[in-house]
């Protein structure tokens, strides 16, 4: 038995963690994106901040140590494999005929002999344990709170050590990583490399899976600031599987990001008949509304989810901006300071609750620009989104202040700073992006 100090023994950095082990320091990074290793970090943001505990390491061997006794392998052994073999063709899993049948509702005419093959090969398993701990982390993923997200990594990273080539939870592994970043304890910086680590491990095994496909495209237009090329492995994606709501909701954002509201309309209706349940579909569709200036439309289906769904934090944000578009300043505070609060943002809320008094006292323009200075003090201190306070400098009317911290976004390549050009309050400002060299 292991005494309590063995077990707090800590191993501090990259090359520690990866002595330990016996492998190179790529390999153990990769094995923490796409296996669950046990690495914590301390807070900030230093590339040596990262350490481990002996005993957890040792826990995590064990594991995976069991697995080759199974003769499962590890999931490089798995990828190289995979590599030369080519991919492996499993049964069509039962757990998803309930989606399978509501595509074939609405495809049933069209829908042609490859769509189901390639259907059978993004969602097939190895056994019965894996399948449910991947159906596990898909209800986890979905509910999109960063209790959740931590728990559906958790799952999917069970799954790949029952069977380290079942491509599919590699891929929910990545979408899990990208949602952290929103939803989670992420930063950009270290969601995305683990999430196209991922993704790239689900493509090497099956490279047929459209949600490896569309977690791939979705690092590509957004990390790597490759517009066109991510926009064309979204189409890819949708290619590999034509009735796939999420990769078609996911287009849908880049194509609104990137100018295209016809188009991303288009997109997400297409996501929302496929997934007509979804409140992050109808959320995105309010945005898109808005967005391309369909300020009633947006309004409208945004104050029925609202209503319908009141703890939905993006509804309210997207409500708010669609609001002050059609002139009703106190709407705009109340469902922006609606969202602080169910975001737990003490600094947003700080923001906007002043707003109501400032409103009825000195009107519209001197409440507008008081929510402006109190964001650009939040800002100054290392708080708050730089291309949010350029949208309230905008909205205030200064816009030269807005046209600077849009500027230096794209400048230091801010994920996302590109969607300025493509926004209705920035879009006007002039600033263009400048794709990465």
């Amino acid at each position: 038995m292991r005494s309590g100090v063995h077990d707090r023994v800590r191993l501090d950095g990259w090359k520690a963690i990866a002595a330990f082990l016996g492998r190179d320091k790529r390999t153990i990074m990769r094995w923490e994106a796409v296996r669950g290793l046990p690495v914590r970090r301390m807070p900030g943001n230093g590339k040596g901040s990262v350490f481990a505990f002996r005993a957890d390491l040792e826990a995590w061997l064990a594991g995976a140590q069991a697995q080759s006794a199974l003769n499962l392998g590890t999931p490089e052994e798995a990828v190289n494999e995979l590599a030369t073999a080519g991919p492996r063709r499993r049964p069509f899993p039962w757990w998803y005929v309930p989606t399978a049948l509501v595509a074939a509702s609405l495809m049933a005419v069209t829908l042609p002999h490859t769509l189901l093959h390639h259907r059978a090969r993004a969602m097939a398993f190895a056994d019965p344990d894996a399948q449910a701990l991947y159906l596990q982390g898909r209800y986890l993923w979905n509910r999109r709170t960063p209790a959740s997200l931590d728990s559906a990594v958790t799952a999917f990273g069970a799954a790949i050590a029952r069977d380290p080539r079942y491509a599919a939870a590699y891929a929910g592994l990545a979408d899990s990583y990208l949602l952290m970043r929103e939803f989670g304890s992420m930063t950009d910086a270290q969601a995305f490399p683990k999430a196209s680590a991922a993704a790239d491990a689900a493509l090497a095994l099956d490279p047929g899976l459209a949600a490896g496909a569309r977690a791939s495209a979705f690092v590509r237009f957004w990390w790597s600031e490759d517009l066109p090329g991510g926009l064309s492995a979204f189409r890819a994606a949708i290619e590999l599987d034509p009735a796939d709501a999420q990769t078609h909701h996911w287009y849908a954002t880049a194509l609104t990001a990137s100018g295209n509201q016809s188009q991303a309309l288009t997109e997400i209706e297409t996501a929302r008949r496929l997934d007509p349940v979804s409140t992050a579909i109808l959320a995105d569709r309010g945005l898109i509304l808005y967005q391309a200036g369909r300020i009633d439309e947006a309004i409208s289906a945004l104050s029925e989810l609202v209503a319908n769904e009141p703890l939905l934090p993006a509804a309210h944000a997207y409500l708010a901006g669609a609001l002050l578009a059609r002139g009703d300043p106190a709407g705009f505070l109340r469902e922006a300071l609606a969202d602080a609060r169910l975001r737990r943002d003490p600094i947003a809320e700080a923001i906007f609750a002043p707003g109501a008094a400032e409103l009825a006292k000195a009107g519209r323009v001197a409440m507008l620009d008081a929510v402006a200075t109190r964001a650009e003090r939040a800002f100054g201190e290392g708080r708050f989104n730089s291309l949010g306070i350029a949208r309230l400098e905008a909205i205030a009317g200064h816009d030269a202040r807005a046209r600077a911290l849009v500027k230096a976004a794209m400048d230091r390549h801010d994920v996302g700073a590109f969607e300025a050009s493509a926004d209705y309050w920035l879009a006007g400002l002039g600033v263009r992006h400048a794709p990465r060299e």
